[in-house]
């Protein structure tokens, strides 16, 4: 069963998912899953 459009879109904006995704953006970097220019501009 796939989440609902509006349930995901709550969920990213918590602070608790932001920080998550952090967290998971530097280990895929770390361990050469992610290209580093790979992430999103602020």
């Amino acid at each position: 069963m796939a989440w609902k459009r509006k349930d995901v879109l709550k969920v990213e904006s918590t602070s608790e998912f932001q920080q998550w995704m952090a967290k998971r953006r530097r280990w895929l970097i770390a361990h050469g899953k992610l290209l580093a220019e790979d992430l999103p501009s602020k």
